[in-house]
Order: structure tokens, then C-alpha cells, then sequence
């Protein structure tokens, strides 16, 4: 993104030669060395963080409910963050298991703590239905280009505007129906995270401590799979129990991502390294998650993508930070505008320019490539 994030960029933020910083667990180094080749990276190749709700969009600013009052500043700010860091897209996840709950003071707040119930449902599928009314304003505003393919993903890079990628987290909104699998792809959802963080219609999560309920995932489950392998949508496992992942990868006939976890423990949320197997198998790709749990610094985060590139190859890795979903662990990170530092410090670890560049979105983009091919 020539002019985006230009030397003047990183003059005016600070980072220029002379000076240096440290990173967590290494030696001080001259920011600038890295960075501007990071910088010649992403122009050179499309970025893509794998996960993100960039600017929450189920929250309006002023905190209201109704969609008419709604001002997008929350994700104008992310885009123009997304210009500045050098990031070509983020795969926007509409979360499909959110409701409304009334807090003391009489005002609102927004819960995904998991519910049963039709009355639950039919609040989760309004909340569904807001949010991509949300989305449909911002790409009317001329903002950010809707990103509907991989041609337009690299189009998108080469015109240096940012794009979304619409995705949903969690199948509830399908309420058991197959064809409306069909009927979210036509509005422009290219990716379907089957669970999120209850077990619904699909299967069972690993978030949450919920005991299992399908023992991986339900003949529905397996249906919506079949369904997506034929629109070309990208099926996304994140959340989904070991279990629900095998039977999943067993199913499918495309690559299939994991879009935010890590390796090891100290969350329900991380996997081990033949959960990530199961994923690579497929030619698919796993993301490696901002969560506290794991990451307490850049340098954390960059060590996390290493590890686990040592399990599944560096033809499998993403970037998956599930922005504005999980809170960063780091205050130095400033959310995309300096995600240069990303690839910057995987080329100071000794990574190739190469494979820095599938990381960062190659993967992703091979991934899409193979799923949207519907022969």
C-alpha cells in the first residue's frame, strides 16, 4: 500500500532510525531496518487477518438498538487504521449467538453467554439481521470494499483499499435449516464458523466448559458441510470440539481454516498439535489468536506463529487476532495501524520474505482459491 505506510508513516509515529526498542525475551533492535522491509512486503502481497470484528459491529455508537441511529465510527476508525498498518483485508465476523441484555441501570449490554429457548434464538437472529445492516451501511459509504472473492482480494490490494470479508461466527441463525446456508451466501457471507460458544444445530463447542451434546457434530452438521463444500464457502472450525473438528475434516471435501486459537493450554480455547493436524490435512490453514492466554507481547504473538509452524508447516499458518472480540494483550500494539510489526518481526526471527508473505495472507488466499473452485 505505497503511501499508507511510507517512511513518513514510521517517521511521524515515532519509530524511525535512531531509535530502538525492546521486545519482550529479546535483544533492543533499530525498528526501521524491519519495518520498512515489512513495508515493501505488504505492498508487494496481499495481508489478511483471518478473524477480526473490526469496529464491533453489533454495538452501535450511541449505544441504542435501533439501526436508523447507527454511526459507524467504531469501524471508519478500523479502516483507517487497516490503511496505516498496511492491511489489505479482514475476514468481519457477524456473531450469531449475541443478545440483548438489560443491565441494572436500564441500559443495554450485549451477551453471547450461552441461552436456550426460541425466545433466545429469534433475539440472536435479530442481532444477526442488525449487524449486517451495519455492514451493508459501511460498504454503501464507499469506505471499504466488500471483498467477494479472491480476484477482488487482490484487486483490492492493488487499488490500496481496505476490504471486509463478510463471515458469520457460529451456525445458530440457521436454525436447523439447510438452505439457509444458501441464503446467507447470497447476501455476501463467504465463510461460516459452524459453532461458537454454545453447542448448537451444527455440534459442540470446547468454549465454555459445556458438557457435549452431539459427541462432535450432528448429521446437520455434516449437512451444512456438504452444502458449503458445493456453494465454495470456507468452512471455519474455530470453537468446534476435537471431536466436531474430526468429524468435520472427515466430511469435507475442500480445505477447511481454524481461524483463532493456539497451541498448548491455559484456555479451553487452545488446541494440540493433532488438533492442528486435522486442519493442516485438509490443506487448510490454522490462525494463531491475540489471546492473553498465550500472548502477553508482540514478541509472544510472533512466537506462537513459529510454533506453531514447527507442527503443520508454514504452508498452514494465519493470522487470526479475533480483534475487537478478544482484547489485546498489549497496549504497544495499536490494532492494525502498526500490523507491519507482525511481519517485521517474523523477518527479524530469521523468516523468509516468502514465507512471511504466506503467513500474512498467501495461505488464506491459496485456501479460498481452492474452496471457491467448485469442480
Amino acid at each position: 500500500m505505497t503511501g499508507s505506510i511510507s517512511r513518513r508513516f514510521l517517521i511521524k509515529s515515532s519509530i524511525a532510525i535512531p531509535l530502538a526498542y525492546r521486545i519482550a525475551g529479546s535483544e533492543a533492535f533499530a525498528a526501521s531496518e524491519h519495518d520498512e522491509k515489512a513495508i515493501q512486503l505488504l505492498e508487494k502481497y496481499p495481508s489478511i487477518d483471518i478473524h477480526a470484528h473490526a469496529g464491533r459491529p453489533w454495538q452501535p455508537q450511541n449505544k441504542k438498538i435501533k439501526i436508523k441511529t447507527w454511526r459507524y465510527r467504531a469501524m471508519e476508525k478500523r479502516i483507517e487504521q487497516m490503511k496505516e498498518g498496511g492491511l489489505t483485508a479482514t475476514v468481519q465476523g457477524v456473531v450469531s449467538d449475541f443478545r440483548r441484555v438489560k443491565r441494572s441501570d436500564g441500559k443495554f449490554r450485549f451477551s453471547s453467554k450461552p441461552k436456550s429457548g426460541v425466545k433466545y434464538v429469534d433475539e440472536c437472529c435479530f442481532r444477526y439481521e442488525f449487524q449486517f445492516e451495519n455492514l451493508k451501511r459501511i460498504f454503501a459509504s464507499g469506505k471499504v470494499s466488500q471483498i467477494d472473492s479472491p480476484d477482488t482480494l487482490i484487486q483490492s490490494h492493488r487499488d490500496k483499499k481496505p476490504g471486509f470479508i463478510l463471515a458469520v461466527e457460529g451456525g445458530d441463525a440457521l436454525r436447523g435449516n439447510v438452505d439457509a446456508v444458501k441464503e446467507a451466501y447470497d447476501k455476501g457471507v463467504k465463510l461460516l464458523q459452524l459453532i461458537h460458544n454454545k453447542p448448537n444445530e451444527l455440534g459442540d463447542t470446547q468454549t465454555n466448559g459445556v458438557s457435549a451434546v452431539h459427541n462432535g457434530l450432528s448429521e446437520f452438521g455434516i449437512s451444512v458441510i456438504k452444502k458449503m463444500n458445493g456453494l465454495g464457502m470456507i468452512i471455519d472450525l474455530a470453537h468446534a470440539t476435537f471431536d466436531a473438528v474430526k468429524a468435520a475434516t472427515e466430511a469435507t471435501s475442500k480445505p477447511v481454516i481454524l481461524s483463532h486459537t493456539h497451541l498448548g493450554s491455559g484456555t479451553p480455547r487452545a488446541i494440540s498439535k493433532v488438533h492442528a493436524k486435522l486442519i493442516s490435512d485438509t490443506g487448510g490453514v490454522v490462525g494463531i489468536w491475540q489471546n492473553i492466554s498465550c500472548c502477553r507481547s508482540r514478541n509472544d504473538y510472533v512466537k506462537e506463529i513459529f510454533k506453531m509452524v514447527d507442527v503443520v508447516g508454514v504452508d498452514h499458518v494465519g493470522i487470526g487476532t479475533d480483534l475487537d472480540g478478544a482484547k489485546v494483550p498489549w497496549s504497544s500494539y495499536s490494532p492494525y495501524s502498526k500490523f507491519y510489526n507482525i511481519p517485521s518481526l517474523l523477518l527479524k526471527r530469521g523468516m523468509a520474505e516468502k514465507e512471511v508473505a504466506k503467513i500474512i495472507g498467501g495461505n488464506f488466499l491459496r485456501v479460498w482459491g481452492d474452496v471457491n473452485n467448485k469442480s
